[in-house]
């Protein structure tokens, strides 16, 4: 289980945000064109878009994968806006007034990661639930026993709940809820600021006079500089358990 997952040389060079991608075991007839295709060609899963009318198939990517690395790049975009100012971290005493072009850059970047790292743990909750699964609970009067569909969790249950399902899963391998635990103190850090940047109120972006100690506002916070990302790879990294997808893996080598 420890050892390293080698790939073949073909299935090494297709994009790490592929949904479900592996190699041929044994030579393979295609169907299709009647070529046989040796050991080590990759395979992947495919879906078709039209175009103007113009057909073509394309490898299906992850929707978490993709989520995920637009966080990552959001973030990283905010460390260069960062790095590039001084007025983040001036010890003068002093307040100056901030260009709004690079603090309004930063902010977008860091608003951008904060949302896709959440909805990257969303997007693979969702997936993760089995076609066909039926989550049951007793309805909060206890007058009877509700019934939902996966559709049904995907569009009713908050994703605390979804996640709480995924556990209780068979395929689920025995990973443990981590509720009380640093991660998911981060996680629902996460949550909380992702919901502010989603369901904004005027208090979140309210002006702050000059002798407030700490403004609480959503800029604020976003000015903490939290690792979206990386608190999204430790969420999934923990809900996978033992059988990590590729893209997971190759994201957290990368």
């Amino acid at each position: 289980m420890n050892k390293p997952i080698v790939e073949s040389e073909d299935l090494a060079k297709q994009d790490w945000r592929l949904r479900a991608a592996s190699s041929l075991a044994k030579p393979f007839i295609s169907p299709w064109t009647g070529v046989t295709l040796p050991v080590g060609t990759a395979v992947t899963q495919s879906s078709s878009m039209s175009v103007d009318g113009a057909r073509f198939n394309f490898g299906v990517p992850s929707a978490t994968a993709l989520f995920l690395d637009l966080s990552k790049k959001a973030f990283e975009e905010a460390k260069i806006i960062r790095a590039q100012t001084t007025f983040f971290n001036s010890s003068s005493g002093k307040m100056p007034f901030i260009e709004s072009d690079m603090l309004f850059d930063y902010l977008e970047q860091m608003m951008a990661s904060v949302v896709f790292a959440y909805t990257s743990v969303e997007s693979f909750t969702n997936s993760a639930i089995p076609e066909g699964h039926i989550h049951k609970e007793a309805r909060k009067d206890g007058r009877c026993i509700e019934e939902y569909s996966k559709d049904q969790m995907e569009r009713s249950l908050s994703l605390d709940k979804k996640l709480e399902i995924l556990i209780q899963l068979p395929a689920s391998n025995g990973v443990i809820n981590p509720k009380g635990t640093a991660l998911w103190e981060r996680f629902q850090n996460l949550e909380a600021l992702r919901d502010r940047i989603i369901h904004l109120k005027s208090a979140d972006i309210k002006a702050s006079k000059p002798d407030d100690p700490i403004p609480d506002t959503i800029w604020q916070e976003l000015l903490k500089m939290p690792d979206s990302f990386q608190i999204a790879v430790e969420v999934l990294r923990h809900y996978s358990g033992t059988h990590q997808p590729r893209w997971l893996r190759k994201f957290i080598l990368d």
